[in-house]
């Protein structure tokens, strides 16, 4: 992206172009404040001495204008007939009298030689206001003497109002106007000289006036000179501005551009221009910022590829990923994977992008590298056909690119690329090929175990379906506890291999044992044993009642009452020695009475018990075929798989498939076995195996102890265990609600099996086609 105008506002931000900003600035605005305070000092300077002088003037002008009264006044007095009533004296004068003699006056000497010279005497006494007397000889020796009025001499009119005046003589001011304020004055002074014309002292007059007033002048200069001051500089910050953004706006753009690029921002531009150096500079930049964002697009394309080497599962996406990949890094803008048929014949399995030439030219150019075992460049068409060769050295295919000129950094990426082709579709052939092996010896194992016993023949077949159908529901369920439950690929393949292998210890379980159909049985059926002991029973007596010296009507009766007694004893037993789901105490204890009534002679003439411990032991099994060290045996097939399941070097996927097999015969109170785990201990995986490992063995149909149980009575079964603390209640709830009990019945139960209720509801399900 350009940057150009993004930096405009930001310029300042760099300390090269504030430094030169602000020197700029700086050295304008100093002699531009030198000028200012030069001009100040000077216009102030030439406004003080201005005002001196007028000031001056006005001091002068007021003192001549109260000494002219004053003359004119003692003119008017000179006449010899002025008299008090003078109209020209009036508000002139305070009084007028006439002094025969100086006694009263208390005159001086010097004041009495000035008079004796027939000029007038002035006089000022102080007080408030000061006493003026203007003394005037007459003849006779008389003396005129009259007290002026200060307001005469100074009249109002001759002073300004905003000018401060003072009139002071040797022993008093005269007359003070003060000025408004506390503003420093600017006054001048001028002397009133009264010794020669009327022998007293002098009097000072003083103008002033406030510096402020002095200098008003200036006020409109200063708002001016600020006006311009500011204006010069405005225009000093403008130009200098412009100045810098245009010299020092493209390093700022470029040092942005540079930190932009070194925080992995390659989509970055400058996009300067001027025909200037800088627009030289900017270009380049932009070239060099393009080759690393291709180099680094290349890279993590590259490495895109190799993290789908170890991560993708899908083959099909992968090779494309390798192929656009290959035709991003080359810019290719066709690349095509052939691969070879089980014929060794070229197919093509991947095409990115619309090939630009003829499919039959580009397939003969594929088959010829192939033929030629090394690369083809076409560079009239602009085509790249790479053979690929798999861990063995044999060829497999063809990674072809086209639409490009493939130099050499770019042909050697793209055989970079076909080698990771190559080892994607070796992986993925080893990979199909070992776990097909692997299969193939668990189907061995589970064929054997079949084939060991046929009435078993199909549990460790129909154990692993059940076992995918009730994962598939708790994973699939919306409700409940296992709303939250899932599995992985990786997990339900691990489920699955567990429930194929769950029952492999049965291969060290003796035969005789894993098929026992019933009680007596061993190598062969020992009922017959007994039967045979009962027929020898029947011959003694008959031999008895035969040899006895009468045979009366009451001993036959009593032969055929003894005869009957040992046919029922016998019937007893052989329905005894059937397994079942249970055998009451009373029958249990009838065995034990049977075993104690009837002896027999052997072979050798002894007499022995009818029934051995043995036999009466096994006799009375509760439920089942099974006594307790036989049900030992066929538990120790768990602990059997386990040890042999742990002997595999499994992968890493694999490593559960012990404990989820071994897990199969545990509950969830603790009283399986063969660890006796309780339901926390044991994963969900290995609840779901032994849940389907119950199940399909009350529905098998194929025991020898038991017919094909009903639907309705083996759910009835596994919720009572489920009471009992011995499946999972929640997947119970889960295999119930999902209905998985009816679709493994409809596929695997014989119709027998399935009440009616069950049968209707799968047809409602679409499970079952209607009749």
């Amino acid at each position: 992206m350009a940057l150009g105008g993004w930096i405009e506002g930001r310029f300042l931000r760099s300390r090269v172009a504030r430094r030169i900003f602000f020197v700029v600035i700086t050295s304008s605005l100093l002699p531009i404040s030198l000028f200012a305070a030069v001009t100040w000092l000077a216009a102030s300077g030439q406004l003080e001495s201005d005002a001196h002088a007028r000031l001056g003037r006005e001091a002068k002008q007021l003192g001549m204008r109260a000494l002219e009264r004053l003359v004119l006044l003692d003119t008017v007095l000179a006449a010899p007939n002025v008299a008090q009533g003078n109209p020209f004296l009036a508000g002139k004068l305070r009084g007028l009298s006439v002094a025969h003699d100086d006694a009263g006056l208390a005159l001086s000497a010097p004041e009495r030689a000035h008079l004796a010279t027939g000029a007038s005497l002035l006089r000022v006494a102080a007080g408030f206001p000061p006493r003026i007397t203007l003394i005037r000889p007459r003849g006779a020796g008389e003396l005129l003497v009259a007290e002026v009025e200060a307001s005469f001499l100074f009249a109002a009119e001759t002073l300004r109002a905003n000018a401060g005046v003072r009139i002071e003589s040797a022993v008093g001011v005269l007359l003070e106007q003060a000025l408004e304020g506390d503003d420093t004055p600017v006054g001048e002074s001028w002397e009133i000289f009264l010794r020669g014309a009327f022998g007293a002292d002098s009097w000072r007059v003083t103008v002033a006036e406030p510096r402020s007033a002095v200098l008003a002048a200036l006020d409109d200069f200063r708002i001016s000179f600020a006006l311009i001051a500011a204006g010069g500089l405005l225009l000093v910050a403008l130009s200098t501005s412009i100045l810098v953004r245009r010299s020092l706006g493209p390093i700022e753009t470029l040092h942005e551009a540079t930190r932009r690029l070194a925080e992995r921002d390659y989509a970055v531009r400058v996009n300067l221009v001027g025909g200037d150096e800088f627009a030289a500079l900017g270009a380049s930049f932009d070239a060099m910022a393009a080759r690393i964002e291709r180099h680094v697009g290349v890279m993590q394309r590259l490495n895109g590829v190799g993290a789908a080497l170890s991560s993708e599962r899908e083959l099909d996406h992968l090779l494309r990923s390798i192929v656009e990949g290959a035709r991003f890094v080359t810019d290719a803008a066709v690349g095509v994977l052939y691969l070879l048929d089980d014929a060794d014949r070229l197919e093509r399995r991947i095409l990115s992008g619309a090939p630009s030439a003829n499919e039959i030219t580009l397939s003969s150019l594929a088959e010829r590298a192939l033929v030629a075992c090394e690369a083809e460049h076409d560079r009239a068409l602009e085509t790249l056909s790479l053979p690929m060769r798999n861990h063995e050295g044999a060829f497999i295919g063809v990674l072809q690119l086209s639409g490009a000129a493939f130099p050499a950094e770019a042909r050697a990426i793209a055989e970079s690329l076909a080698s990771q082709t190559a080892i994607a579709l070796t992986k993925d052939r080893l990979a199909s090929e070992f776990r097909a092996l692997f299969e193939g010896l668990i189907q061995l194992i589970v064929h054997a175990i079949d084939e060991k016993s046929p009435y078993t023949g199909q549990h460790c077949r129909r154990v692993p379906i059940l076992t995918e159908l009730i994962a598939d529901a708790a994973c699939a369920t919306q409700a409940g506890a296992l709303k939250e439950f899932a599995l992985s690929d990786a997990e339900r393949y691990e489920l699955r291999i567990a429930a194929l292998l769950h029952d492999c210890g049965k291969v060290t379980t003796p035969v005789h044992v894993q098929d026992k159909a019933t009680k007596l049985e061993a190598i062969t059926d020992r009922i017959e044993l007994i039967d045979a002991r009962f027929e020898i029973l029947r011959r003694d007596a008959r031999l008895a009642l035969s040899a006895s010296p009468s045979e009366s009507p009451e001993s036959a009766s009593a032969l055929e009452a003894h005869l009957q007694r040992l046919d029922a004893d016998r019937e007893f037993l052989g329905h005894a020695n059937v397994g079942g789901e249970f055998m009451d105490p009373a029958a249990q204890q009838r065995v034990r009475e049977i075993a104690a009534r009837w002896r027999f002679s052997d072979a050798t003439g002894a007499e022995r018990p009818l029934l051995s411990a043995e036999e009466v032991e096994n006799l009375t099994i509760s439920r089942g075929t099974l006594n307790a060290r036989e049900r030992e045996l066929i538990n120790h097939h768990v602990v059997a798989s386990i040890h042999m399941l742990e002997q595999l070097p499994y992968p890493r996927s694999l490593r559960g498939v012990p404990a989820i097999a071994g897990a199969h015969h545990e509950r969830m109170d603790g009283r399986g076995y063969p660890q006796g785990l309780v339901r926390n201990q044991i994963s969900m995986q290995g609840r779901i195996l032994g849940l389907a490992d119950v199940f399909e063995a009350l529905t098998a149909k194929d025991r020898p102890y038991k017919p094909g149980m009903p639907l309705r009575r083996a759910l009835t079964i596994v919720q009572g265990m489920c009471d009992e603390g011995h499946v999972d209640p929640d997947l119970l709830e889960t295999f119930l609600h999902e209905k998985v009990y009816l679709r493994y019945a409809v596929q695997y139960l014989d119709p027998e099996q399935i009440d009616d209720e069950f049968l209707d509801e799968a047809i409602a399900l679409g499970l079952a086609p209607r009749a």
